[in-house]
């Protein structure tokens, strides 16, 4: 079976997103609820679980995008705003249409993760998203 043009778009655009979450640091298959979650475990909101959205066939909405969950929504709202983070769960969606190219969600979410300030490597034994706050410079 030959793939249809948007089924090569959703596939190019799940490989393009899972290396920018694995630049940030993130992890495979430590997630809570199923296999395919990625986390990435120091952000200036504590651990970002994500996972990624891209319709198989036998959805034909067109939409991909990645869900998202912080460890610590109080904190995630601060940093990133009301409106954009669900302050009760963490819930932190984004969601692209058929007419944005897969460069551009790219940089959009590299944009979103860099205002996080995402923190690569591993954490130190006591570390928490209250240290993780504290980093004000970033690492070359």
């Amino acid at each position: 079976m030959t793939m249809t043009a948007s089924e090569k778009q959703h596939k190019a655009y799940r490989a393009a997103m899972t290396a920018v979450i694995v630049e940030a640091g993130g992890l495979l298959g430590l997630g809570e609820t199923r296999p395919e979650e990625w986390v990435i475990p120091v952000t200036r909101a504590g651990g970002l679980h994500l996972g990624i959205w891209a319709p198989t066939s036998y959805d034909r909405s067109g939409v991909t995008g990645v869900w998202g969950r912080f460890d610590y929504p109080a904190v995630a709202v601060a940093i990133l705003g009301e409106g954009r983070v669900n302050p009760c769960t963490g819930k932190w969606n984004h969601h692209w249409g058929e007419g944005e190219t897969v460069e551009g969600a790219c940089v959009q979410m590299r944009h979103e993760l860099a205002a996080l300030q995402v923190v690569t490597g591993k954490s130190a034994p006591g570390d928490t998203p209250c240290s993780a706050i504290d980093v004000t410079r970033r690492q070359a």
